[in-house]
C-alpha cells in the first residue's frame, strides 16, 4: 500500500476549491488547514516507503502523470490488470 500526498501551497489550493461545495473540513480555517497539510508533507518525508509526495501545483494532467510514473517507479507491473 502506498498513500499518495498532494502538495499544494494553501492559496493555491483554497482558490481551486472556490467552485466546490464546502463541507466541514472545507469550512474550517486556514490555520486548521496548515496543520493538517504540514502534518501529512512529515509524514511523507519521514516514511518515504509508505508514501509518495507529489507536487500538485501542477494541471491536473501533469499531477496525474507524475503519479502514474511514481507509482510505476515503485511497481514496475502498474498499472495492474485483473
Amino acid at each position: 500500500d502506498v498513500t499518495v500526498v498532494l502538495d499544494i501551497p494553501l492559496d493555491v489550493a483554497f482558490k481551486r476549491r472556490n467552485s466546490i461545495k464546502k463541507d466541514r473540513l472545507e469550512l474550517e480555517n486556514e490555520a486548521f488547514h496548515s496543520r493538517v497539510a504540514d502534518a501529512y508533507r512529515k509524514i511523507a518525508i519521514d516514511r518515504p516507503e509508505l508514501t509518495i509526495l507529489v507536487d500538485a501545483t501542477h494541471s491536473k494532467d501533469e499531477v496525474a502523470a507524475e503519479i502514474h510514473d511514481r507509482l510505476h517507479a515503485r511497481w514496475p507491473k502498474f498499472p495492474f490488470h485483473t
